[in-house]
């Protein structure tokens, strides 16, 4: 009988226990939200058991009523907070005001999209870690519109805002873009400085070598490196420009500054938020070495949204960022 790898073994474990967990507060969750009278809290337990990576990102986004939750005075159980009767016994409660801003709910929700949902289903389609030109774009701008599609889903329809509240600001259009474009100049060489601190810093518990070791490895592992290595046309290029530097800075944007950010700051404040969503954008890359580069790209764009309320100068950033990177890759820069 063949036997089964230890590291299958591990991974069935550790998704099974997951799935567990979530289920069950899933399951409270729900009843908190639904009332335990109703059949909802079993159902939504169940699917999320079964189903973790597509039931837990649709709860999270479309089932699940916006809202904190509190402890009924008369029953004691769990039930929304603005809502003037207990869900579970009727009784009158003190209520709040419906929240006019998106939480931690909505920001884990997308980022299970992004992060878990999406790789998975393109696996089982066979688009690999290292994708030809057509799967890359294909992943790239499905992914980059689901990341922008349902940031806007939940401002504009679950919580009823206007589309500016993320960022989505054009007056002053020209300076916007000034500011940028000057921003992202002097992030070149920010960035190839604090590559090498990184490395340094790296190399310090690894020993020096091994950490330019990992650097490498890391830009080797990344598909856009290889899409790009694997010889392209000039009309090739300029696709792969189309998508790294309009497409993915956009909806990127959208997401880790208008939303993420946005939300976390509407909850802890301008530095905690800042911090908090560079650091998500960082661990997103699975990078070691290059994640201090990218944190400090996640503050910087952090820091222009917060001055001047729109995401022109962050897009800007980022797409200029991501030009140095791509052309970097093609002729071999070391900035």
């Amino acid at each position: 009988m063949r036997e089964i790898p230890e590291a299958v073994v591990v991974f069935l474990i550790g998704t099974t226990l997951a799935s567990v967990a979530c289920a069950l507060w899933v399951y409270r969750d729900s009843g908190a939200r639904f009332g335990r009278r109703r059949n909802e809290p079993l159902l939504w337990g169940i699917g999320t058991l079964l189903l973790l990576i597509l039931v837990l990102p649709f709860y999270l986004l479309f089932a699940r009523p916006p809202g904190g939750v509190v402890r009924c005075p008369s029953c004691g159980s769990a039930t929304l907070s603005h809502r003037a009767t207990c869900l579970q016994c009727d009784q009158p409660i003190q209520f709040d005001s419906r929240p006019a801003m998106w939480g931690l709910g909505e920001i884990v929700g997308i980022a299970l999209v992004f992060g878990l949902t999406l790789p998975v289903i393109a696996a089982s389609l066979g688009i690999g870690e290292a994708p030809e030109l057509r799967e890359f774009s294909i992943y790239a701008v499905v992914q980059s519109a689901l990341l922008a599609a349902l940031s806007l889903y939940v401002v504009t329809r679950r919580y009823r805002q206007p589309p500016e509240l993320l960022g989505l600001r054009t007056d002053r259009l020209p300076v916007l873009v000034g500011v940028g474009a000057v921003l992202a100049a002097a992030m070149v060489f920010i960035s190839a400085g604090v590559e090498e601190v990184s490395t340094a810093l790296v190399g310090a518990v690894v020993g020096p070598e091994r950490a330019k070791q990992m650097a490498e490895a890391e830009h080797l592992r990344n598909p856009v490196t290889e899409v790009l290595t694997s010889g392209v046309t000039a009309a090739d290029l300029i696709w792969v420009l189309l998508v790294l530097c309009v497409v993915v800075p956009v909806a990127e944007e959208i997401f880790f500054r208008g939303f993420v950010y946005r939300g976390l700051r509407a909850r802890w404040g301008v530095l905690t938020a800042t911090l908090a969503s560079a650091a998500f954008f960082g661990v997103v890359h699975l990078e070691v070495v290059h994640f201090l580069p990218i944190f400090v790209l996640g503050v910087v764009v952090a820091y222009t949204l917060e001055r001047t309320g729109s995401l022109v100068p962050a897009v800007v950033i980022h797409a200029i960022n991501n030009v140095v990177a791509v052309f970097g890759t093609i002729y071999r820069w070391d900035i």
